[in-house]
């Protein structure tokens, strides 16, 4: 990521035009703010997993879009699958110094957006991390998605992509499969 990217925080117009969508829309329009995708550039570009975070004291419920958009792409098979997990902010605020931030983090087994108010099941993954804890966890999980990528069914992830961003850009990612393979095969040896 680069430096100018890396400083960019939350943009005020962004919060503005999000606020107005929810005021000047039909009340039957219902919106999604996703907090935050982990992606993989390199070699193959992929989401590892979809963060959404809870301050502690707001408590851990879910509101429908959250329910449906979870459950739905959680329960997309894998390799194609995007895990969700839930991170939860304690001691956390820019008034606090950084060393005493601590966080959660739970993945999501499974949601239901039918009830009102919606439920679902969760699994701690990590508890009382700091930044460090938090950064080990994640880097952890980015490995552990690769994996499941690189052991996942080419051809189906292929077709799926070849779908969605055109022939020349899966051309591109199948050659990155095949190099992705042969490497592992060498290790095998």
């Amino acid at each position: 990521m680069n430096e100018a990217v890396k400083q960019l925080k939350g943009s005020p117009a962004r919060d503005y035009f999000k606020y107005m969508h929810k005021q000047k829309m039909s009340k039957q329009n219902y919106a999604l703010d996703v907090d935050l995708e982990l992606v993989e550039k390199y070699p193959i570009p992929f989401i590892v997993a979809r963060l959404d975070y809870k301050q502690s004291g707001e408590g851990l419920g879910i509101t429908f879009t959250e329910a449906l958009s979870y459950q739905y792409i959680a329960g997309i098979p894998t390799p194609l699958r995007i895990p969700v997990f839930i991170v939860e902010g304690s001691s956390f605020s820019p008034e606090i110094d950084e060393k005493e931030h601590r966080f959660n983090v739970y993945e999501l087994i499974s949601a239901d957006y039918k009830p009102n108010p919606p439920t679902w099941n969760k699994q701690c993954v990590l508890r009382d991390a700091t930044w460090t804890g938090l950064a080990d966890w994640e880097n952890k999980l980015r490995a552990k998605r690769k994996l499941e990528i690189n052991r996942g069914d080419a051809t189906l992830l292929a077709r799926f992509l070849w779908e969605r961003l055109g022939r020349s850009t899966c051309d591109e990612i199948q050659a990155e499969w095949v190099k992705l393979d042969q490497k592992r095969m060498q290790g095998k040896q």
